[in-house]
């Protein structure tokens, strides 16, 4: 389990780096939205799914859950048996807690603090990759029309957006469902996405499978999410409380552990 840790932690990690800073935009009534999945939701719960991460050629697994309030703050639990917990990753817009329940030990850190040691953060790309929606990396304003280059073909329609040394695409297949994405950013990173496996939660189409690829020089790490429910605007706790017996530890010490 402590191995499985290791590679999640950094597949995370890699999630966030960019070479990319966020910024603030603005937006206009006059231009529709892509997508407005995240406007008709406050809260998404997955209180059962299970984690496949592959790293080498070596496979691990193990369940969790995922709480998120929009645009506000991710919670993620490692659980290998049922109500076991035996990490905890809390991203909000402001830094990242990571809390390990065996060790109780603990890292608190600030975005400022992660892009002093070359990681630059970015939750809006996180909580759209998992809540299914577009984003325009970098950015924190949801996406309109004019933000992406659109092309169609047999009914699925793919959208690009290239800003820089960053390259983005989307694809909708046949039934108007977001079914991939990915990155691109200069030569040394590249992520990718794919979505299966769609149902309904409250009339709105969600996959019950996603796939991450995140490829960073040499190094690919995959991992696999399959939920087994999700539900909608219900009333969560998202406070995270760490025990005062918790050792508190630095960044650079907690990467050197895991």
């Amino acid at each position: 389990m402590q191995k499985f840790v290791r590679i999640f932690l950094a597949l995370t990690m890699c999630l966030f780096v960019s070479s990319c800073k966020t910024k603030k935009g603005d937006t206009t009534t006059e231009e529709a939205r892509v997508s407005t999945k995240s406007e008709v939701f406050r809260t998404l719960s997955i209180d059962k799914m299970s984690f496949s991460l592959t790293l080498a050629g070596t496979e691990l697994n193990s369940s969790g859950s995922i709480r998120i309030a929009r645009d506000s703050v991710i919670i993620c639990s490692i659980m290998p048996l049922p109500g076991m917990e035996f990490f905890r990753i809390a991203i909000n817009k402001t830094g990242v807690i990571m809390i390990n329940r065996v060790d109780k030990k603990f890292v608190s850190v600030t975005y400022d603090e992660m892009r002093k040691k070359g990681m630059d953060l970015n939750y809006s790309a996180f909580e759209a990759i998992l809540t299914n929606r577009l984003f325009l990396y970098g950015e924190d304003y949801f996406p309109k029309s004019s933000d992406f280059g659109a092309t169609e073909m047999n009914g699925r329609v793919k959208l690009t957006r290239t800003k820089g040394n960053v390259l983005q695409e989307f694809e909708y297949n046949s039934s108007k469902e977001l079914s991939s994405g990915s990155i691109s950013i200069g030569y040394d990173y590249f992520t990718e996405w794919r979505y299966s496996d769609y149902f309904n939660v409250k009339n709105i189409r969600f996959p019950r499978t996603t796939f991450l690829s995140i490829k960073k020089g040499t190094v690919r790490r995959d991992i696999t999410m399959t939920v087994e429910n999700i539900e909608l605007d219900k009333d969560r706790n998202f406070e995270v409380k760490i025990p005062t017996s918790y050792q508190r530890i630095s960044m650079d010490e907690f990467l050197k552990i895991y």
